[in-house]
């Protein structure tokens, strides 16, 4: 029982939960969406005395919960009286504040008529919003391309970066042409749950006969397909012309229209039937329907088709090849391909190499990254002016933000995504956005690019079924070293785009780091430039300062130094006119190492390349005016081995590698930038008390040369050394960064190891980045 209501306990949700608080308490309409509940199993004492913030009750272990789930599915331990105590087992709302009605947006955003997201109400959702119509509303995108192709072809895959706006694209295609919707991802996303249904049905009944196990899912792919058809048909033969658009938001949002999910309840109807049956109808169906709306095909869109690749590798037969297997991607596809259907399939899970590979042979013609049958979905949101013409419908308001505009340019999520948060919650724009951005680029966050990038490498069941089947040394690219060049690249350099005509670099469009692109009878492009993923910047910008403080404020970690410290308790300096919110600054025309040494402006800096050290910060002891510099090395790349300490010396600071082969080259006896040298050295002296050298080298492994003279590697009297590697870096990195400087070590596969490899192997937008000339004048 919940208040007057009883609940079965197999369909009650967390939802029937918030609705009923919200009623208890009144919560307002407008702030309904906004509110969140938490699962916490700790004391009432305790949560009256420590949690007063959402980070509070994530500090004690609390678990948010999604409207839409089973109330058993946060329950499981205490329904089956496991590992719990009754009394510690709370629920807390967290209820957003009002809408501040004297705000200069209220009455804009109040007045919006945007629709929820029919499994998670609390939410705006775009994704529906303007659709195409009847009533002359040509949506977002221009679909006429896929409009004539699904007319004409049998198949045609659906590609595009993750966020780009493939799904958008695909349901204004069936706004204007009749046809069909499966999606394989449901939780909040509209769409029948009927082939989510087929995928949890099918997997535990799998057999070790990979025939049966095709009998089985083929049949079940026919009711499916069966029921969307035989409803279409059912409707125009018995209720008139029901337009396009009307009949994708029926199959988009089934429960709005009734209490169930009416095509899962159709399919499991039509699985009483023979196939023979399936197999005659469905085609007169098919046929019926063409006549009825003058279509030569109905596109039927499979979204998120991975979820079909996910579970189901090696499950089923190839029809070209005994020897070889396939997941029930496959076969979904082959049943159905039937005369008058163009199989769409979609999702940002589908890699390169799994579409051309398991599409089918009998549908894909000629498997190279330029098949005419790949469609490249580009949304539209290329620059700031499309952006704001975007915006302007939901009264964001644009010119007084475009500085935070600008970062939104290049996917349609990152701006949809950002927009209904504001909506949604009670947030100034500029802090929602401080929030968003490092959502995205803090590799701090469990949800940064980065972070995203070696999860799917190392966990992602797709991509590990397809990384066994490569040979050894077919891939071309180190994929990190790739973007990581790119991103160095794009900042020194200042350009607005690097741009990969190459095969070998597609994953980076596949970890979602780069944008797919193609112009007419071209070919296929990888482009890195979107400012989000642009900043999420060089991996270790934000780990070096994050472990510096730790290597200093932890006694735990100070062995790590080759000498006790001078003193115990450490801080950062804090320059007097730098700005609490910049963490670090990275080296221009005009502020280069002198320049910091002399005015520091941030607590951590980046030198120009031809300094020296990575990192330069500064330490003070607590309660005392001292203050000693920090020079930092880090190899996380196998580089130059030899000189590796020798960049953290001051006396080799501005020096520059000698043109002589072996030793020599390595003891930076090069050219001498003189008056920078000068410089440097002057104001150390001046303003220091003290250097610590620390040279970080994981993953790569670098080792100290022997023949490296003793006197080149001296550390003066007031200099303290500390070498993190492989032996201790589990000491001042977390696991998860550690796993990120596994992915950047693999030597055997990478062509872009600093520019060292020959040139014909690199893509032109690739050259070498050049060292940062020092200005001498």
């Amino acid at each position: 029982m919940l208040g007057n209501n009883k609940y079965n306990l197999t369909v009650f949700k967390i939802g029937n939960i918030l609705n009923f608080i919200c009623s208890r308490n009144k919560v307002d309409v407008s702030v309904m969406r906004g509110v969140k509940l938490w699962k916490v199993n700790v004391k009432k004492s305790e949560i009256k005395k420590n949690v007063h913030t959402e980070e509070d009750i994530i500090n004690i272990n609390g678990r948010e919960m999604e409207p839409e789930e089973l109330f058993e599915e946060y329950f499981k331990d205490e329904l089956n009286n496991q590992n719990y105590i009754v009394s510690n087992i709370h629920i807390i709302a967290i209820i957003p504040p009002l809408p501040d009605k004297a705000h200069p947006y209220y009455n804009a955003i109040r007045d919006l008529q945007i629709p929820s997201n029919p499994k998670y109400k609390q939410r705006p959702l775009l994704l529906m919003n303007d659709l195409p119509t009847i009533n002359g509303n040509d949506g977002l995108t221009d679909t006429t391309v896929l409009e004539d192709l699904s007319q004409i072809k049998e198949i045609m895959i659906v590609l595009g970066t993750s966020g780009s706006g493939k799904t958008r694209t695909l349901i204004e295609l069936l706004c204007k042409k009749y046809g069909i919707y499966f999606t394989g991802l449901v939780k909040e996303n509209p769409g029948s749950g009927d082939l989510r249904m087929m995928i949890d049905h099918i997997f535990p009944r799998l057999k070790e006969s990979l025939p049966k196990n095709d009998l089985y899912a083929t049949r079940y792919s026919k009711c499916l397909l069966f029921a969307r058809i035989y409803t279409l048909n059912y409707i125009l033969e018995n209720y008139g012309k029901i337009n396009p658009c009307n009949w994708a938001i029926l199959q988009l949002c089934p429960t709005v229209f009734f209490d169930y999910d009416i095509f899962e309840e159709i399919t499991s109807e039509f699985r009483k039937i023979s196939e023979q049956y399936l197999d005659e109808n469905l085609r007169k169906l098919i046929r019926n329907i063409s006549l009825l709306v003058n279509q030569k095909r109905l596109p039927v869109i499979l979204d998120e088709a991975q979820e079909l690749i996910d579970r189901f590798q090696n499950k089923f037969t190839s029809t070209t090849d005994k020897d070889k297997s396939r997941p029930l991607y496959s076969l979904v596809i082959r049943a159905f391909t039937i005369s008058g259907i163009c199989v769409i399939p979609s999702g940002t899970g589908l890699t390169m190499k799994s579409v051309l590979d398991i599409t089918g042979s009998h549908a894909m013609k000629g498997a190279t990254w330029n098949n005419e049958d790949l469609i490249v979905i580009k949304n539209e949101f290329g620059s700031t002016k499309m952006l704001r013409n975007f915006l302007s419908k939901f009264g964001f308001p644009f010119d007084d933000h475009q500085d935070i505009m600008r970062w939104f340019v290049g996917r349609v999520r990152f701006a949809t995504t950002f927009v209904e948060e504001w909506l949604n919650n009670n947030y100034g724009i500029d802090e929602l956005f401080a929030k968003f951005k490092g959502y995205y680029t803090d590799p701090d966050s469990n949800k940064s690019i980065m972070v995203k990038i070696v999860n799917r490498t190392n966990n992602d069941t797709i991509r590990q079924g397809i990384r066994n089947n490569l040979k050894e040394g077919e891939s071309e690219v180190d994929i990190l070293s790739l973007l990581e060049r790119a991103v160095i690249k794009n900042w020194f350099d200042g350009l607005n785009s690097i741009i990969v005509e190459k095969e070998s670099a597609l994953e980076l469009f596949e970890y979602g780091v780069a944008l797919l692109h193609r112009e007419k009878d071209s070919k296929l492009q990888i482009i890195i430039s979107e400012p989000l993923v642009i900043d999420m910047g060089i991996l270790w910008e934000l780990l070096i300062p994050n472990a510096i403080i730790k290597l200093f404020q932890d006694e735990g970690v100070r062995d790590i130094f080759k000498n006790p410290l001078p003193y115990n308790d450490w801080k950062i300096y804090e320059p007097p006119n730098g700005s609490l919110s910049v963490l670090a600054t990275r080296s221009t025309s005009d502020y280069t190492l002198p320049n910091f040494l002399e005015n520091p402006v941030s607590p951590f800096f980046y030198p120009e390349n031809v300094a020296g050290p990575d990192v330069v910060t500064v330490m003070c002891p607590v309660d005392s005016d001292k203050k000693y510099l920090v020079l930092i090395q880090a190899k996380f790349r196998l580089k130059n081995k030899g000189d590796v300490l020798l960049t953290t010396d001051p006396k080799k600071f501005y020096h520059t590698r000698s043109e002589k082969k072996g030793v020599e080259a390595k003891l930076l006896n090069g050219k001498v930038y003189e008056i920078s040298y000068d410089k440097v050295t002057k104001l150390i002296k001046k303003n220091y008390d003290g250097i610590f050298r620390i040279f970080i080298s994981y993953p790569a492994e670098v080792t100290l040369k022997e023949e490296i003279e003793a006197k080149e590697m001296e550390v003066e009297e007031e200099e303290w050394v500390a070498i993190i590697d492989a032996s201790n870096c589990n000491r001042i990195f977390e696991e998860k960064h550690i796993e990120m400087f596994k992915e950047l070590k693999n030597p055997r596969k990478r062509n872009f190891d600093n520019g060292q490899n020959s040139s014909n192997k690199k893509p032109k937008a690739l050259a070498e980045v050049n060292e940062a000339e020092v200005n001498e004048q």
